[in-house]
């Protein structure tokens, strides 16, 4: 599987929580494992928006999934415009994940931060 096909999610897209239910991740993806990358998160009500690098170490899931065409819902449901990156909430990149000498794609919030707070560790509210 290439890293095309693999992504690292660490909010509403785990598994259990809405954006995975309602996406119907369950049936469109395989679950690979836990998994971590390094980078900090934001609080933005419903959501957490991650910023790669630093030090910390956030902690989520990476799926797995063999068909490409899942990009064009999962980017819908990220508000992420592959023909105008820049004014997109969050941008897909890849990340390499941590202890597995892999890397993934992973959707990465691309606005300001201006008056969000950070989250220290990762204890995001999980239904």
């Amino acid at each position: 599987m290439s890293e095309a096909f693999r992504l690292f999610v660490y909010g509403q897209l785990r598994r259990g929580q809405i954006g995975h239910e309602r996406l119907g991740l369950e049936q469109r993806t395989k679950w690979l494992g836990p998994a971590g990358v390094q980078g900090r998160l934001y609080d933005f009500g419903d959501y957490p928006g991650l910023i790669l690098g630093g030090s910390n170490i956030v902690y989520g899931e990476l799926l797995g999934f063999d068909d490409p065409a899942l990009w064009i819902v999962l980017d819908a449901y990220e508000e992420f415009d592959t023909e105008n990156p820049d004014l997109s909430e969050f941008r897909r990149g890849v990340v390499k994940i941590l202890g597995h000498g892999i890397t993934a794609c992973v959707y990465v919030y691309n606005q300001t931060l201006e008056g969000k707070r950070r989250i220290d560790g990762f204890k995001y509210p999980l239904r």
